[in-house]
Formats: structure tokens, sequence, C-alpha cells
């Protein structure tokens, strides 16, 4: 099995472990936590993961970003860890750090990527890393879904199981997957900076978009306004899941005529729908813009992580800590302003803000050059 291969099949698990960051807002809001103290905690975890992710984009740039991929789970898999047994909201503040770091460290993983995906097929190992991710996820979905129905401690057995997770992800990494010297490896000879700089602020405004409404204001917005719970958390990301795996293969002969710009801007453009879909206080509503940002998310990372690696120079690594430090620096602000706004007027006026810059950010996909 070729290292492309192999590395779809450990990031896999990867779908599982970004449960974290779905149902730890929910769980602090079952333990008594309440939406502005979530908000500020939030907010002091983010200001220590934007200091640092641009010095890690640059430190890999010369050294094996393999190493920055190992530490950056490793650390995050004492998040679920804490939490497994401690609830207190000092507890759920350090989890959150221990967490993080898998951002902190995501420039490495960037780099790492370039030099083991060969450049002709980027597209379509990137389509089928999505797929894989979120079929794992969906499996567990559905095991997590019956065990609470059975009065298992779903919280508990989640955080440990993702613990586990991110330790089998470090041991298939090491043992499968081949070393990368530098961050610079795999490089276009070729790039082009204006380019590069649309792609990134166009991601940018899409992260900005999930930033701002993000899964603590979804999960919040489920519970008092839906009178949803953890089980219909779990459903909506079967949706989400689903969207993913059926487009693949429904949509897979139509996006191959469109070109990657169009891809691109379609795929931003679909998922600021989603934002204008759940301002809809009806869960019918909340539903179907699941299937909209799955199908959405498909159509555009594998088409701007292509176009963005066809863009870059050989160091990419400053750019993406660059970009990844501004965005997890929203989240120091967007955190408790969100929760102003939702105080201030409500939970449909966040969603609304959101869905206006993710469609900035499909905009700034029309600069881009292929």
């Amino acid at each position: 099995m070729r290292a492309h291969n192999r590395y779809i099949l450990v990031n896999s698990i990867t779908g599982f472990l970004y449960f974290f960051v779905l149902i730890s807002p929910l769980y602090a809001s079952e333990v008594g936590i309440s939406l502005s103290e979530v908000g500020w905690i939030f907010t002091i975890v983010y200001a220590l993961q934007a200091i640092l992710s641009y010095t890690v984009g640059r430190i890999f740039e010369r050294f094996p970003p393999g190493i920055g991929v190992i530490l950056g789970k490793l650390i995050y898999s004492l998040g679920p860890l804490v939490l497994a047994f401690k609830y207190q909201m000092k507890w759920f503040a350090t989890a959150q750090v221990a967490a993080g770091f898998s951002d902190v460290f995501f420039p490495s993983q960037v780099l790492y990527e370039r030099a083991i995906i060969p450049a002709d097929i980027r597209e379509d190992v990137y389509r089928k890393m999505v797929v894989s991710a979120e079929g794992v996820k969906i499996f567990f979905l559905i095991f997590f879904a019956f065990t609470y129905l059975k009065g298992l401690g779903t919280y508990r057995a989640l955080f440990l199981s993702m613990f586990l997770g991110a330790i089998v992800y470090v041991m298939a990494f090491l043992s499968l997957l081949p070393r990368v010297k530098t961050g610079m490896e795999g490089a276009s000879k070729a790039h082009d900076k204006s380019s590069l700089l649309y792609i990134y602020m166009s991601q940018l405004f899409i992260f900005l978009s999930f930033n701002f409404a993000s899964w603590m204001i979804v999960s919040y917005f489920l519970k008092e306004v839906l009178k949803g719970d953890q089980l219909q958390m779990f459903y909506f990301e079967m949706f989400f899941s689903g969207s993913v795996i059926a487009s693949y293969f429904v949509f897979r002969k139509v996006s191959e005529k469109m070109s990657l710009k169009w891809k691109f801007f379609v795929g931003a453009l679909l998922m600021s729908g989603y934002f204008f879909l759940i301002a809809v206080p009806d869960l019918k509503f909340f539903y179907f813009s699941h299937i909209l940002v799955g199908t959405g998310f498909l159509t555009w990372l594998p088409a701007k992580e292509t176009l963005k690696f066809q863009a870059a120079p050989e160091k990419l690594g400053r750019w993406e800590g660059f970009f990844q430090g501004v965005n997890i620096f929203s989240r120091i602000i967007f955190p408790p302003l969100s929760v102003l706004v939702v105080r201030a007027f409500s939970y449909g006026t966040v969603f609304v803000i959101g869905g206006l810059m993710a469609l900035s950010g499909a905009i700034m996909a029309l600069g881009v050059r292929e």
C-alpha cells in the first residue's frame, strides 16, 4: 500500500477525535457551566494557541513535520482523559487547553501531507480522506446512540475512547507512515503568491464563520431553543457524515467536470447556506442544514488544498502558521462576542452573521488563478 493510502487509513481516526469539539460544550451545559463561563474559557485557551501557531509553522519548515503531528495528538489526548474523570470548571478549561494543541500543531500536518501526497492526485486523496474520516465517525455515532439508549454513561465512554483513539493514531503514524525530513519537501517549483493569498483569505472567512457561530453556540441553541439533547447531537452529526459520504458517490461525475476554482467557490457557497438555514428555529431546518454543509465541505476542502499546494512556495509553514494563528485569534474575540449577540438579539442573528462571513469567503475564492 502506497504511503498516501496508508495516510488515508490513519487519518480516518481523526473523524472520531473531532467529537471532542462537538460534545465538550454540550457536556459543559449538562454539568452546569453557563454559556458565558464557557465563552471566557475558550477565549483564554485560544489566546495561548494563537501565539504558538505561527512559531510552530516556521519551526517545521526546517524540521520533520511528523514530529509536530505526533506531539499535537499526544497533548490532545490529555483533554478527553481529564474530562472522563473531572467535572469542575477549572478541569474543563485544562482539558480545552490540552485538546487545543491539535490546532496549534496543524501547520505541521499540512507540511507533512504536502510531502507524501503526489501532486497529480491530491484532490482525489483529500476527497477520500474526508469520506473515510466521516465513515469512521458515523460508525461510532451509531454505536454510541445505541449505548446511550441502554443507559451507558455516554460522556465518559466517549472521552475515554477519544483518549485511546489519539494513542492509536500516534502508534499507527509511527509504525505505518514514512518519515519526512523537512517541511519543504514536495513543494511545487512554480508558485503564485497572489492566488495563495486569495485562497488563505477565503479559507479564513469560512473559518471565521464557524468560529463566530461555533459548535458552542450550536449546542446551546439545540438545548435552549430546540429543546434537544445529546442524542440529537449524535443524530445531526449522522446527517452531516451521511451527506459527505452520499455526495462522494452522487456528485462524483458532476464534480469531475468542474474546475478546481469553481469547486472551491461552490463548496464555500453551499456552506454559507448552512448558516442561513440553521437560523430558522426548527429541527427540520436544523437537520437539513447539516446535509448542505456536508455536501459543501466535501466539494470545498479537496479543491482548496489542491489549489493551495499548487500556488505555495517552499516556505509554506509560515503562511499556514500565520493564518492558523489569525483563525485561532478570532476564537479569542468571538466566544464572548457571539454570547453578547445571543443575549442582546438571538441565536438566529449569530447564524446570519456567520452566513455573511462564509459568503464573503466564497466571493474571495473567485480571485484565485488555476
